[in-house]
């Protein structure tokens, strides 16, 4: 998730609005990392120059306020049987590692800024919670596809088929992990926008 001093300002003014991305709670998942990165500053100046210099980069380039990496690890058994080989285990484990900013000054800053620190931090916790939240869903969808698949009369064909709906389901999930992001930065715009001109 980019950001900006100006996105900091205006979660002051309407942080309530950006908090309501979804039904998600925040992250208490046993299956979720939390990493922490410390940032300075008694401005909204420099606390983005701390977040662009030290936030968790996307795609090896750009600071984000906040990062998820997400695994999922396919746990897949074949077993030959009369009717072919079938599948008679399909777990997808999901494990994440969120990334978070700490930062060290906020208990000596002005209300204001306080205010919008702890909105940015409630909003980049529940906006990463989503992310989480839609790779469980897409992990449970690929379990059920697994277990209910045309299976074939070797195990080789049988993985084979399994490879395919894996890969299929990973582009998708990846698909609407991009989605959220770009509706979300859309919808940010627009409130911004609105805020700007009234």
């Amino acid at each position: 998730m980019l950001m900006s001093a100006s996105f900091i300002k205006n979660l002051v003014l309407f942080g309530a609005v950006l908090l309501a991305v979804s039904g998600c709670s925040l992250i208490t998942d046993r299956n979720v990392t939390l990493k922490y990165y410390q940032i300075g500053g008694t401005s909204l100046k420099q606390i983005d120059s701390e977040i662009r210099k030290k936030g968790p980069r996307i795609n090896g380039v750009q600071h984000a306020v906040a990062v998820s990496n997400i695994k999922m690890t396919p746990d897949i058994a074949l077993t030959s049987s009369p009717k072919g080989c079938i599948v008679t285990r399909a777990r997808i484990k999901v494990h994440t590692i969120i990334t978070l900013p700490r930062w060290e000054n906020r208990s000596g800053a002005d209300q204001k800024l306080a205010q919008a620190w702890d909105n940015l931090d409630r909003y980049t916790r529940l906006h990463e919670a989503v992310h989480v939240s839609i790779a469980q869903k897409y992990a449970t969808k690929l379990e059920l596809s697994l277990r209910t698949m045309k299976t074939a009369k070797t195990c080789k064909e049988t993985g084979n088929i399994a490879r395919m709906i894996i890969r299929d389901s990973m582009q998708n999930h990846e698909r609407e992990q991009l989605r959220f992001d770009a509706s979300e930065k859309a919808r940010f715009a627009k409130l911004a926008k609105r805020n700007k001109s009234s």
